[in-house]
């Protein structure tokens, strides 16, 4: 889609390269765009367009959006079904308003009903530019990784249970090794206390969610579709193990670049 491309890498309306003629049918679209998601006689799937049009912008999204929209898709009975939207309106996570709907994603990791919808989130939202998981605390970061543990824990079981569901828990595992993937970049900071949190020597429910992680990759029957690529021919799997114990070769991730796969 368009929009998505455009708006990719933390992009805005307002960079000093957009012109200001596309600048102007912008706001103008996005005015008619936010009218026509509140209004509640328009048809529902156009609604639905218009709302993934107000999020796929992210920090061009209408003012209102934050006011009228953002605090409804938030709640526990709607975010199952917004996911996507949700994990786009983060964006680069720069505004105080993107900054809260992280927080309340990472919040709801707690809950179980919702820890697998924010699980999700937060593995699109984390990769989607380079410097939103910088704005995570540690009570944020110990948070998520508590989450992937449990999440790991249950796949796991499931598993080991023969009752696993292939299509849903590979998307968590995926989702899982993707999340725990992006925190780990965090590494680059100099906070003593961030990265022994990081490290599963000293973490102890990181050490368990990489062994976990590590013995779902045993059974084979989990289908994780690969959203990166590495270098040495390395499976995310492979590459999550390998970085997590700091035997990766390479000290730097890079994002090349995000394709989205309309899930």
């Amino acid at each position: 889609m368009p929009v998505i491309t455009v708006w990719n890498n933390a992009r805005s309306i307002e960079d000093s390269s957009v012109p200001p003629k596309l600048k102007q049918l912008f706001y103008k679209a996005r005015e008619v765009a936010f009218n026509l998601a509140i209004d509640p006689d328009a048809d529902k799937k156009l609604k639905d367009e218009m709302l993934f049009f107000l999020c796929a912008v992210h920090k061009d999204s209408h003012p209102q959006i934050v006011n009228h929209l953002i605090p409804l898709i938030l709640k526990d009975e709607y975010l199952p079904n917004h996911t996507r939207n949700l994990s786009y309106i983060i964006g680069d996570c720069t505004l105080d308003w993107q900054k809260d709907i992280l927080k309340n994603i990472i919040i709801k990791l707690s809950q179980d009903s919702l820890r697998e919808s924010c699980m999700k989130i937060l593995a699109s939202s984390l990769w989607r530019t380079r410097n939103c998981i910088y704005n995570l605390n540690l009570d944020q970061v110990n948070t998520i990784i508590n989450a992937l543990q449990e999440e790991s824990r249950i796949i796991l079981f499931a598993l080991r249970k023969n009752n696993f569901d292939e299509r849903n828990d590979s998307i968590m595992y995926t989702c899982c090794l993707e999340t725990l993937f992006a925190i780990l970049r965090l590494r680059e900071s100099d906070d003593l206390t961030l990265l022994e949190l990081l490290s599963p020597t000293f973490n102890e429910r990181l050490s368990l969610c990489n062994e976990n992680l590590i013995n779902i990759s045993d059974f084979h029957v989990l289908n994780v579709k690969e959203r990166f690529t590495f270098s040495g021919n390395l499976t995310l799997q492979q590459a999550v193990e390998k970085y997590t114990i700091g035997n990766l070769g390479e000290n730097e991730i890079r994002i090349l670049s995000i394709e989205d796969d309309g899930e």
